[in-house]
């Protein structure tokens, strides 16, 4: 985390691409929770709000994402992020807030059906849980697309078995990610 720590401390303009690669149960959920408000910090130190993506490739991964039986993203209000649960179809109807540094979770899904990936307001950071799972040209067209208009500074995925999907998500994650 001092290296993840060192980079973000920089002041100005700040590209992060990288993938949380643990095993089961070594704190991926901890290691997520301490990307996104790293970058939080990081927006404040630049006087701009932090607002995330947080993905998720099936609803019932987000009810796993717990720390002591708390949801996890829940957590981030102790430091002034406010969550907006967008899953099981209610990303259309949210009212996120331009004004406040927030998180937004939504599945992957979701954010292909209809308009719903192009009404959200710039992202500066998205996470995809489980990016491994990443698939989709529909999605992966939109995001790269929307990054670019967004200008979106972290780019962050977790997985514990990143090497077990298929050669074209591997092709996809090192469009998105780089190499190696």
């Amino acid at each position: 985390w001092n290296i993840l720590w060192d980079r973000i401390q920089v002041d100005g303009p700040l590209y992060v691409r990288g993938i949380i690669q643990w095993p089961t149960g070594v704190g991926k959920t901890i290691g997520t929770l301490m990307t996104i408000i790293l970058a939080k910090e990081h927006c404040d130190r630049n006087d701009s709000l932090y607002r995330g993506l947080f993905v998720i490739p099936k609803n019932d991964i987000l009810r796993t994402f717990q720390i002591n039986n708390t949801p996890a993203l829940e957590l981030l209000r102790f430091f002034g992020i406010r969550f907006y649960d967008g899953t099981e179809g209610k990303l259309s109807k949210l009212e996120i807030p331009v004004n406040r540094h927030c998180l937004v979770a939504a599945c992957h899904a979701g954010l292909v059906t209809g308009n719903s990936i192009a009404s959200l307001p710039p992202m500066t950071h998205i996470h995809y849980d489980e990016v491994h799972r990443i698939t989709g040209n529909i999605f992966n067209e939109k995001l790269t697309k929307l990054m670019k208009e967004w200008d979106t500074n972290f780019l962050t995925g977790t997985s514990a078995t990143p090497l077990t999907s298929s050669s074209e998500q591997h092709r996809k994650l090192k469009e998105l990610f780089g190499d190696p």
